[in-house]
């Protein structure tokens, strides 16, 4: 039916409606008013601040937006049903503030304005910082000269939003992306950091700590790193949603670790699918691990998929092992030793 409906009869007065930050939704079937006259005076409405979509009838004013040139710039999904503004839509701050007949709140009682002025529609954007999900290096061990390499995992919950990282890495030197790569020039122990900033200037940040060694240290050391999977459990059924959900875990070496490497595999046949780290699953003998690198922040580790990457539904197997700066290296896997995983990716 209409976003608003109004009859008069024979013995009805004079009916005005006056509606203020509202939001009317085109159903397709139905026009967004239908002001009726069944009597002797016809009603008449007006629309001041809102967003009406769809067709309007005689006596309706729109003050505000009667059509929206680029849904997808306004509304976060409306072939969903989801109305609320995405960020840097046109419509924000477009709106008048204390007119009179409205409340202080908007539909999800987030209270008006946010910003300069209040938005247009029944919805009032607020914006929300961003987040780290995961920072970490290549290694959480390096030498002197070595490049080593940075990665970050972020996402602002706004959308329509978008996020840039910036890197400091302790001795003076910085990069921009998700991805960085640095050299130090001497031994010692760093902290590096990245700061990711939305579009409207709301930061969040995250540290990697770092050791860098010369080679003259590494001696005497024969026994690899201790490494375990926390995250999934085994027999844990892991959810995709919007996104799919990590990995992580822990690891330890006296010397450093140099590397923390996955295997994902499901089986299928006589052979296995194993995951290429990327994107992409390919198929391979069940006795040939395909191994890919996970991130390394102090004594964690990490690895969250692209947003390209589902998964098909079905039971999967997930390894791990570590190597140190030395290049001593875990030996088998086990579950008894948390370093092999049995579990299910579910929807």
């Amino acid at each position: 039916g209409a976003g608003l409906h109004v009859v008069t009869g024979a013995c009805t007065g004079t009916v005005s409606a006056t509606v203020r930050h509202v939001t009317i939704a085109d159903a397709g079937s139905a026009d967004a008013t239908n002001l009726v006259n069944d009597g002797v005076t016809a009603p008449s409405a007006g629309f001041v601040d809102s967003i009406v979509l769809g067709s309007t009838s005689a006596g309706t004013n729109v003050g505000g937006e009667a059509s929206v040139a680029d849904r997808s710039a306004t509304f976060v999904n409306a072939g969903a049903e989801d109305f609320h503004l995405r960020a840097h839509a046109p419509e924000i701050d477009q709106g008048h503030s204390g007119q009179g007949g409205e409340i202080a709140q908007d539909v999800d009682g987030d209270a008006r304005p946010f910003g300069s002025a209040w938005d247009l529609g029944a919805d009032e954007f607020v914006e929300h910082a961003p987040f780290i999900s995961l920072a970490g290096a290549s290694s959480g061990t390096i030498l002197v000269g070595r490049t080593l390499y940075f990665g970050v995992v972020g996402e602002d919950p706004d959308p329509g939003d978008s996020v840039a990282y910036h890197w400091t890495f302790g001795d003076g030197g910085g990069a921009n992306g998700a991805t960085a790569a640095h050299v130090f020039a001497a031994p010692g122990a760093y902290t590096a950091r990245v700061t990711a900033t939305d579009t409207y200037g709301r930061t969040a940040t995250a540290t990697v700590p770092v050791r860098v060694v010369s080679s003259s240290l590494l001696s005497g050391d024969r026994t690899p790193p201790r490494v375990s999977i926390a995250t999934p459990r085994p027999g844990q059924r892991l959810r995709e949603r919007r996104t799919v959900p990590g990995f992580r875990g822990r690891v330890a070496d006296d010397s450093g670790v140099r590397s923390v490497e996955l295997a994902l595999f499901r089986r299928r046949g006589r052979g296995c699918l194993w995951f290429d780290g990327r994107r992409r699953f390919r198929a391979g003998s069940c006795s040939r691990p395909l191994w890919f690198r996970a991130l390394i922040n102090d004594f964690a580790w990490g690895y969250s998929f692209s947003r390209s990457v589902r998964p098909a539904p079905g039971p999967y197997s997930l390894e791990i092992r570590a190597t140190d700066i030395v290049g001593n290296r875990t030996a088998r896997v086990s579950a008894r030793t948390r370093t092999l995983v049995a579990f299910r990716f579910t929807r």
